[in-house]
């Protein structure tokens, strides 16, 4: 049989019941379930070597907290529709301001590539594989203590001030992707408003206390900005000086 004799294998086998052995039948059965197996895998390396036929962008929920943010990553193209199980995941990269990841089922492949809003500590983030189709990404936002600005590429050099000034106390991201970065093609991306509610009350407050700061900073912000901003303020100003002028004008000649 392993061989693949199978008439000799057949007539040996009507010879051996004609003489009265016993173990035939059992011996048969066990080579046949190591043969079926030996062609499952076959089979399954085959299909492993194909290229995929369908390529999905996984849908997701993140949220943050002044320090991290979380994803919530499923194997499907909806959040509400099933999950694909037993997933392999091939790869998660992190880098200062990029998350990849790749996985994979038979078939069908998950790939997802985000160009995040802030830099990220890649050596302290992390994921999690779930139970139900799932995986649980924690990216560590890069804090100043770090040695990194935590503000996204674009900004002015007074906002990235303020962020790294700031950004020991944690800091907050004005969403999940970088400002101008394209959006992964059919992706499914959501707020995740359970999580989020844990960290409202950190972010409010890291607001504030950026706030209060905001007058001792004043002066530092020098430059084309703060003189177009004085310009506007005396401007404003000179109009409404002429606008009371002119009403107290009117004022005169009614009582003349």
């Amino acid at each position: 049989m392993r061989l693949g004799w199978w008439e000799c294998a057949s007539r040996l086998a009507e010879a051996a019941v004609a003489a009265g052995a016993v173990d035939v039948q059992g011996a048969i059965s066990l080579e046949a379930r190591s043969i079926t197996g030996k062609l499952s895998a076959l089979k399954s390396a085959l299909e492993s070597a194909r290229p995929p036929s369908q390529i999905i962008v996984p849908a997701l929920q993140w949220a943050q907290s002044p320090d991290s943010v979380f994803l919530n990553v499923k194997f499907s193209h909806k959040m509400d529709a099933p999950a694909t199980l037993d997933v392999v995941v091939d790869q998660v990269e992190f880098t200062n301001r990029t998350l990849r990841l790749r996985a994979s089922k038979e078939r069908k492949a998950f790939e997802l590539d985000l160009a995040l809003f802030g830099a990220i500590d890649p050596e302290r983030s992390t994921w999690t594989l779930g139970s139900v189709g799932r995986i649980t990404v924690t990216l560590a936002k890069q804090l100043a203590d770090d040695g990194a600005s935590a503000s996204p590429k674009g900004a002015s050099e007074g906002a990235s001030e303020g962020a790294s000034e700031g950004a020991s106390k944690g800091v907050k991201w004005g969403g999940l992707l970088a400002p101008g970065a394209p959006r992964p093609k059919g992706a499914q991306m959501h707020l995740w408003w359970d999580r989020q509610k844990e960290f409202e009350a950190a972010l409010e407050k890291l607001e504030d206390d950026g706030e209060d700061e905001e007058p001792e900073k004043a002066p530092k912000k020098s430059g084309k900005k703060a003189s177009k901003k004085a310009k506007k303020k005396a401007k404003k100003k000179a109009e409404k000086d002429k606008a009371a002028s002119a009403a107290a004008a009117g004022g005169e000649e009614e009582e003349g």
